[in-house]
C-alpha cells in the first residue's frame, strides 16, 4: 500500500471507500491513513480529520501525524473546530496537533 503515496493512478475514491466499509480492520484503516497523509495534498485532509476521530488509537494517532504534514492555514481551522469535541481523544489529539504545527 505504500507505493500508493507516489502512484500517479492514485484513487481516492476507492480508497475512502474502502476506509468506510462497515468491519474493515483497523490495520487496514490505519495504512489508508498512512497513505492519505504522506500525499501532501490538501484534499486528504478531510479523511484525516475524519480519522482524527476514530475511537482506534492507531488511527488517530496516525491521522493525528500525518495532519502536521499539511499547510497550517488549512489544517489549524479544523482542529480549532474539534478542539471543544465531547471525545477526550478529540480534543487532545487537535490540540497536540495545533502544537506541533506551531512548534
Amino acid at each position: 500500500m505504500d507505493s500508493l503515496i507516489t502512484s500517479a493512478y492514485f484513487d481516492a475514491a476507492k480508497l475512502l471507500e474502502t476506509y468506510n466499509e462497515p468491519g474493515i480492520s483497523e490495520e487496514v484503516q490505519w495504512r489508508i491513513v498512512y497513505v492519505f497523509g504522506h500525499r501532501h495534498e490538501p484534499e486528504s485532509i478531510p479523511l484525516l480529520t475524519e480519522a482524527l476521530q476514530n475511537e482506534i488509537w492507531l488511527v488517530h494517532t496516525e491521522a493525528a501525524v500525518g495532519l502536521c504534514r499539511f499547510d497550517p492555514v488549512y489544517v489549524i481551522p479544523e482542529m480549532k473546530k474539534l478542539g471543544n469535541n465531547s471525545e477526550k481523544h478529540i480534543r487532545n489529539n487537535s490540540r497536540w496537533v495545533i502544537k506541533q504545527i506551531n512548534h
